[in-house]
């Protein structure tokens, strides 16, 4: 009769040595889970603030760029010294080429983020102003030093159904013309939150998209390959591109 109660009694006990161990199954499983959710959360952090950190620096970097650029202008202008030109062209052209690069990858790292945020608008207005400063010098510099440069503002939205062929034909051309074509892209969704935008929209009556400011001239609608490459020899004094 000993026998089984010490039986009932073992397996009683082995049911409460199941249980905890199972119980404390579940608490190192949460415990775990919860690191891991704290450190991607965490490490989520890090990433935004390197993301950040590195478009301070790119603007940073830009308007020193910029001041540079401005004060060798007011040097042209104010001592009328045509043999700084070339200085000017040189330096302006590299500025722009560097602008295009850093700035085009840190807005389409923006993008492939989901959804918007104060800091990405930023970053995209900062953007906009820097492509219209940029283009405002290279308009003075070329009437100023004559340089053998075609300016091109381009206007878009990101709802445009045209821009997207208008940008691949512009950046075909970009690539054949390198620095003697500067674009500028100008995104118009930004109007209501960027003054600028707004001005540069009234300033060229932008109703249609795309939108292009050939030099001075504006024309709406997709301006197809054959007739951007005319528009673009017809500026340029030198262009071996041209001839082909």
């Amino acid at each position: 009769m000993e026998e089984p109660q010490k039986t009932e009694q073992h397996q009683k006990s082995e049911n409460r040595s199941w249980r905890t161990i199972s119980t404390d199954k579940y608490i190192i499983a949460g415990i775990i889970t919860a690191l891991i959710f704290f450190l991607g959360l965490a490490l989520g952090l890090i990433l935004e603030d390197a993301r950040y950190g590195l478009v301070q620096q790119v603007n940073q970097d830009q308007e020193v760029r910029y001041l540079s650029l401005q004060l060798q202008y007011l040097f042209l202008t104010t001592f009328q010294n045509e043999d700084s030109c070339p200085v000017l062209t040189a330096t302006l052209q590299e500025t722009i080429t560097d602008l295009s690069s850093s700035l085009n990858d840190v807005i389409s790292f923006e993008e492939s983020k989901k959804g918007s945020d104060k800091r990405k608008t930023t970053v995209e207005r900062r953007y906009l102003l820097d492509n219209l400063r940029y283009w405002l010098l290279a308009r003075e510099s070329k009437q100023k030093c004559s340089m053998d440069i075609v300016p091109i503002l381009y206007f878009y939205t990101e709802e445009c159904a045209d821009c997207a062929a208008q940008g691949t034909i512009l950046t075909y051309y970009k690539n054949l013309f390198d620095d003697k074509l500067l674009v500028f892209p100008i995104n118009l969704d930004l109007v209501q939150k960027e003054p600028m935008a707004k001005v540069i929209r009234s300033q060229y009556n932008v109703t249609a998209f795309p939108t292009l400011v050939i030099d001075t001239a504006k024309h709406e609608g997709v301006v197809d390959k054959e007739e951007i490459k005319e528009i673009i020899c017809s500026s340029l004094r030198e262009a071996p591109q041209c001839q082909s």
